[in-house]
């Protein structure tokens, strides 16, 4: 799911974001870190901008494990959200839902449309398949 916004990113380094990841949720947060930093590297060339990603609690209505932020302003992706049941659970979100949401954050930060288009050439069909 891709939502937009209107304010401008925060500029993050890998290490900024990964004290970000552990300060709120310890070893899952350094294992969430560790997970996106590979997937970067594998499958994005290393060319995604770090930023804020937030483990919450609840969704909306429930229908949604990860969720992008993103703006129309040039500003790129402001961070990504997973769902998370509380402390001491689970991670809900897994590592597909990340390299989904991470799909979202590429389309963005290369200005092209990250939203859930249906008809096959769109572009996150395209970059769906692509990985």
């Amino acid at each position: 799911m891709f939502a937009v916004t209107s304010h401008s990113r925060p500029q993050l380094d890998f290490a900024d974001m990964r004290a970000f990841l552990e300060h709120g949720w310890g070893e899952l947060g350094l294992r969430v870190a560790g997970c996106w930093r590979d997937f970067n590297d594998r499958y994005f060339d290393g060319r995604l901008k770090p930023l804020p990603i937030v483990l919450v609690a609840t969704s909306p209505h429930g229908h949604w494990l990860g969720l992008t932020h993103g703006s129309r302003n040039g500003h790129g992706t402001h961070r990504i959200e997973l769902t998370h049941p509380g402390m001491g659970a689970r991670l809900i979100a897994d590592r597909t839902t990340l390299l989904h949401e991470m799909i979202h954050q590429a389309l963005v930060e290369q200005d092209v449309n990250p939203h859930h288009d249906k008809e096959p050439g769109a572009p996150r069909s395209r970059a769906c398949m692509r990985r």
